[in-house]
């Protein structure tokens, strides 16, 4: 297509796309926007296809789709989306952030993969959930050909939030309803990219499906307008977490079929807050606690720091030893590595820090609170003690516990130290804080001047058992 030609008909596509509840400067934004999207760029390792242009890939509902009152139209980056076929998508109902490698979603997962690693076909993923980041990078690591459907960001381009969501492979074909940011409700954005892959898909791979809910309807709206295969990999069962794949199965039994493999169900357990290991109040006497700095541990949700998006999904559906992301987990990840990260989380002024606290394992139990958003305690006994003379030597200093509006005040070398102190409401200094800028060498230490803890020794054999070099592990509880 001519270039000019393609520019005008992508920014017609555009108005079309946004002239509903934007103003005359936003649209006018997002088109400079488009055209950036559009020009043509040299190619690098992190562009999603280098060297292609954007385009347009026309989209045919049938009357009365859920998605024909939106322009019938993706803005494409790379091939177009004509790869072997059929195209298949996996679809389950959305979970927590934590992601157990014995969850039955991901044991059905792992064997859904596996039975269609040798089939011919197209993946269909996505990324943002747990389900669509797996699939995602699946497809992308084994080099299979994969169209990744990006859903609007608030703010980035398609491509950019592609780039910025750590998926560091590009995919055969990049799509999006919008070049720009959202216009929808952000509820709206992910239950439109499910409809969406829902409609593009030949093949269907279902996993856990809510009963009653939004994903469930979707699935269902789509099977009877374009009924299609569907292999469901979960026992259908009559309960709210999965009753949705049971409902489609009778609704449409000639193409909702079971391909799970027969034996022990794999019914999950309900959810259930872990119960902290029980420690002596002065475990370990012999050593001089107040000697030395802690470094907790805590179990972490998707990659760790340092960890791409796709090697954390290698672990996964690898079944890899310490892909649960423990806190017990965690501490291996440090130890092989040799390298205590630091992060700029919740730390005014994008200081890089390592936290550590003066607060010894045998009093740890009286900071320690259960935090259901982030689905963990705040604090576990696994981590790494150094002493602190060492620490002081390399620039730890105390946490600066005041008021936000003294900030300011604070000298330049001194902010990475700032800790919010706004009591009743906010006051942390129970946890008796002390920072450490950048990253810890641990190789860099000698091995008198620290030592890695866990609550049993059972668990100590286990970091043993991983490690390929010595390193002093002392269990809390004694041996």
């Amino acid at each position: 297509m001519d270039p000019e030609l393609a520019a005008i008909l992508l920014e017609e596509a555009l108005r079309l796309s946004l002239r509903r509840g934007w103003s005359g400067p936003e649209l006018h934004r997002e088109l400079r926007r488009l055209r950036k999207c559009w020009a043509p760029e040299s190619a690098g390792p992190r562009d999603p296809v280098p060297g292609v242009d954007a385009g347009l890939l026309v989209c045919r509902w049938p009357p009365g789709h859920p998605l024909s009152a939106c322009p019938s139209f993706l803005f494409l980056c790379g091939l177009p989306p004509d790869g072997p076929r059929p195209f298949r998508a996996v679809f389950n109902s959305r979970k927590t952030r934590a992601t157990p490698r014995s969850a039955p979603w991901i044991q059905a997962l792992r064997e859904a993969l596996a039975h269609h690693e040798s089939r011919p076909g197209t993946w269909l993923g996505s990324f943002g959930t747990p389900t669509y980041d797996l699939v995602t990078c699946h497809a992308l690591s084994l080099e299979k050909p994969c169209i990744v459907v990006a859903p609007p960001h608030r703010s980035l381009s398609f491509r950019e939030s592609y780039r910025a969501y750590g998926l560091d492979r590009p995919p055969q074909t990049l799509v999006s309803c919008l070049p720009g940011r959202s216009v929808c409700p952000p509820a709206r954005v992910m239950q439109c990219r499910d409809r969406l892959l829902a409609a593009l898909a030949d093949q269907w791979v279902l996993l856990e499906i809510r009963r009653g809910g939004t994903l469930e309807k979707a699935l269902r709206d789509e099977l009877r307008l374009r009924p299609r295969p569907a292999e469901l990999w979960l026992p259908a069962r009559e309960d709210a977490a999965s009753g949705g794949g049971a409902a489609l199965q009778s609704e449409f039994p000639h193409w909702v079929r079971e391909r799970f493999q027969p034996g022990p169900s794999r019914r999950p357990k309900p959810p259930e807050k872990p119960s902290l290991p029980t420690l002596p109040s002065r475990p370990m006497t012999a050593l001089a606690w107040a000697d030395y700095l802690f470094h907790y541990t805590r179990s972490r949700p998707g990659p760790w720091p340092g960890q791409n998006l796709c090697e954390w999904a290698r672990d996964l559906l690898e079944d890899a030893p310490w892909a649960d992301h423990t806190a017990l987990d965690t501490l291996l990840r440090i130890l092989r590595e040799g390298r205590l990260r630091g992060s700029e989380h919740l730390i005014r002024g994008g200081h890089r820090v390592v936290s550590w606290t003066a607060v010894p394992p045998g009093e740890l139990a009286r900071i320690t609170r259960w935090h259901p958003g982030l689905i963990r305690w705040t604090f576990e006994p696994y981590g790494i003690a150094v002493r602190r003379s060492t620490l002081k030597a390399l620039g730890v200093r105390p946490a600066i516990y005041t008021h936000p509006r003294h900030y300011e005040r604070l000298r330049e070398v001194d902010r990475f130290r700032f800790q919010v102190h706004d009591p009743p409401q906010r006051s942390w200094k129970i946890e008796r804080e002390w920072r450490l800028p950048g990253d810890l060498d641990l190789a860099n230490l000698s091995p008198k001047h620290w030592f890695a803890f866990v609550p049993t020794g059972e668990e100590a054999d286990r970091l043993r058992r991983h490690l390929t070099h010595p390193v002093s592990i002392v269990p809390l509880c004694g041996e």
